[in-house]
């Protein structure tokens, strides 16, 4: 009888040992939960915090026009080039990419305007999606074989437009003429570089009307609403990831 109240009390005394730990490592594994949320909305806060360093360059950059090149017709052209800098750079730093966009290393006057993760780009944003295409042939010919080492940008509703002419897709407002200039272009383009349109001309982060002067800041303001919003829900992601593990 001894035998078995003494093996009853080991074995419960066992059962309540393994209630304990295992309490504890819930315990535990709840802390590291919370733990580890914690850091990560904190990353999220501090990346938010060096995005906005990044808006802040930019709106250094445009709030002196007569440091910018250009005419007061076309200090867009740069303009576009620091808001594919910035905001790329932004963008990059909220979702935990290492930054790779700079002018670092690139003269005012050199083929390329910026580098993007070591890949030189040059920037045309001109007023038409035909013309735009003219001045990535001119600049082909001033620099033969610069898209063995780099790319073009051109504004973003300009390649969704040309994607659409390449596509063989109708196109209203748009006249049959404009659409076989472009078409001729895009070719000649390809022919030229012996590449894939796509990865010779690319689209910019900026449509053509969002870097003029006249709307370069609400433009700015809707990139700096753009990185809180990301920011908000990259917290609710982590937060709805923590109440899933609690679970």
């Amino acid at each position: 009888m001894k035998t078995q109240i003494y093996t009853d009390q080991v074995i419960g005394g066992a059962v309540q040992n393994g209630i304990y730990m295992a309490e504890q490592l819930q315990s535990d594994k709840m802390t590291e939960i919370l733990q580890t949320a914690i850091e990560k909305e904190s990353y999220a806060r501090t990346a938010l915090s060096e995005s906005l360093h990044c808006v802040e360059n930019l709106r250094d950059f445009v709030s002196n026009s007569e440091n910018i090149l250009g005419t007061m017709q076309t200090k867009h052209g740069e303009i576009a080039e620091h808001v594919e800098v910035e905001i790329r750079n932004g963008r990059d730093i909220l979702n935990n990419i290492k930054p790779t966009a700079t002018f670092d290393g690139v003269g005012r006057t050199a083929p390329e305007d910026y580098i993007i993760d070591g890949v030189q780009v040059q920037s045309k944003y001109i007023a038409g999606a035909g013309k735009s295409l003219d001045h990535v042939l001119e600049h082909l010919h001033k620099y033969p074989g610069f898209t063995e080492k780099g790319y073009y940008h051109i504004p973003k509703d300009q390649y969704e437009l040309l994607e659409k002419v390449y596509n063989g897709e109708n196109i209203e407002g748009i006249t049959s003429r404009t659409i076989k200039k472009c078409q001729d272009a895009i070719k000649q383009i390809e022919e030229e570089t012996s590449k894939p349109f796509s990865e010779v001309v690319k689209p910019g982060i900026s449509s053509y009307k969002d870097v003029q002067l006249g709307k370069i800041d609400e433009t700015i303001d809707g990139y700096e609403q753009e990185f809180h919003r990301t920011t908000e829900d990259n917290i609710e992601k982590i937060r709805e990831h923590r109440r899933t593990e609690e679970i």
